[in-house]
Parts: structure tokens; sequence; C-alpha cells
């Protein structure tokens, strides 16, 4: 998931926008913020595996976790929240970009995330990759 041209394009997308231009240290990216997350959602799992075995967290959990975490700012542009104020919305308004999953309807930075993963997972064949972590749902029997 991270070596592919879609994820390493967060390197490029920083966080908090414009910020940085008033704050000159507040420059990290979207891909540092997203290895971070991973990394928390991870060791807190694991964590909470160790001293609450009773939750039943597994390796499978845990994994889904560190994904989680890796690409949930997937479906950001630049210049973070602007991007979707400033330059998504009036494209759906004047009908330009047609867009209509999502509860809501509207478009939602999530949604595209989950829209970039699927489309990640799609274009560099990524689907016996994520079988191997994967394990027979009880819906599948």
């Amino acid at each position: 998931m991270i070596d592919t041209p879609e994820f390493q394009r967060l390197r490029s997308i920083k966080q908090l926008g414009g910020t940085s231009f008033v704050y000159q240290t507040a420059s990290h990216s979207r891909f540092e913020h997203s290895l971070g997350v991973a990394w928390m959602a991870t060791d807190w799992a694991q964590m909470l595996q160790q001293v609450q075995p009773e939750l039943g967290i597994t390796e499978q959990h845990i994994l889904c976790l560190q994904l989680a975490g890796l690409c949930h700012d997937l479906g950001h542009g630049p210049f973070s929240h602007m991007f979707d104020e400033h330059f998504i919305k009036p494209l759906l308004e004047s009908g330009e970009l047609q867009y209509s999953k999502g509860e809501s309807g509207k478009w939602e930075h999530e949604e595209a995330s989950a829209d970039m993963i699927d489309h990640i997972i799609e274009t560099h064949s990524l689907h016996e990759d994520c079988l191997l972590y994967t394990s027979p749902s009880p819906r599948d029997s």
C-alpha cells in the first residue's frame, strides 16, 4: 500500500494546508501523519491486546487498525480541507463534477479515501495480498 503512487502523493500534501506560510515549522505532510497514525493505532491495539485479553483482539484486528491509520487520509487533496471547500464544492455545485456516494450523498474526503483504497487494490492487483490477511467471516458460512 505504502509503495503505491497514490499513497506516495501524500508526501506532497501538507497536513496543515497553508498554515506553514504563517508558522514555518508547521510543515509535516499527510504521509508523515498517516505513518504516525498507523504506528499509534498499532501500539494502542497491542497494548489493549496485552492488558485486556478478554477483548479477543487478534493480529488481524491489529493489522486492520494499522491499515485504517495508514489510509484514513488518502482522499485529501492539496491544502487539506480548503481544497474540499473551495475546489470540490464549487465543481459539484456547477455540475462539472458528479458524486453521489456516502450517507449524505455529498462528497466528503472520508468517502474519497475509501474510493482511493478500492482504486489502489484494483489498479495494483492487491486482491490476493489482501486475501492473505483475511479469514472467513461468519457471514460467509
